[in-house]
């Protein structure tokens, strides 16, 4: 009896631990947490997102050592742009920043093309309202042809969506865990919620983000 009422004992403070853990300064905040992955093997110039109409993530991080400065802050989210590519005939993908002196090295072939990857995150706190049931607008621009996709009410708070052509798919689930590392992939909790006028979608749960009272 002992030992069970120390497991559920333990159990009840990790449980508020992971809302509220100590740190110096008191107890921490805690929001849901949306990001939004647009990737594609065109080569596009940019990616705007918008929300219920809004536009978003207008920032890029700032980071000193690794870390990010502003990513948390009261803003409107914050965009990353990245691309995915071979550096050599292993078959692994690496990110680089875009516009990194290192893209001269990305290797290219049919079955690996570079990834264009675009990333939109912004927790509950920095966007000002409920992230529930949102309309996402993706404005999309390139130098062949600038696309508009729109996805309603789809978006929620707590997950992580990545969205994609839907002829970039099949190459993109044909890669290997090994492929893509363990930060890329779809695969473990990633779930397929379908493909909606050509573009195609799959996410997966978030830990709420927090923040120091």
């Amino acid at each position: 009896m002992h030992k069970v009422l120390l497991t559920f004992f333990i159990a009840v403070l990790l449980v508020l631990f992971g809302c509220f853990k100590l740190n110096e300064g008191g107890e921490s905040e805690c929001f849901p947490y949306l990001r939004i992955n647009f990737m594609s093997t065109s080569d596009i110039d940019s990616v705007q997102f918008y929300l219920n109409g809004e536009q978003v993530c207008i920032e890029k991080p700032i980071k000193v050592d690794g870390i990010c400065e502003n990513c948390t802050k009261d803003v409107g989210g914050v965009m990353e742009e990245n691309v995915l590519c071979k550096v050599s005939d292993d078959d692994i993908y690496v990110a680089f920043h875009r516009g990194a002196k290192k893209l001269d090295d990305c290797i290219q072939s049919e079955g690996f093309p570079k990834w264009i990857w675009n990333e939109c995150f912004l927790s509950e706190k920095q966007y000002g309202k409920p992230l529930d049931s949102l309309t996402l607008l993706l404005r999309i621009f390139s130098n062949k042809e600038n696309v508009n996709v729109r996805l309603d009410g789809f978006l929620y708070g707590g997950k992580q969506y990545k969205i994609m052509a839907e002829q970039d798919t099949v190459l993109w689930y044909s890669y290997s865990n090994a492929t893509m590392r363990a930060n890329f992939n779809y695969y473990g909790s990633w779930e397929r919620d379908g493909c909606y006028g050509g573009y195609c979608i799959a996410s997966k749960h978030l830990a709420e983000i927090c923040y120091d009272k």
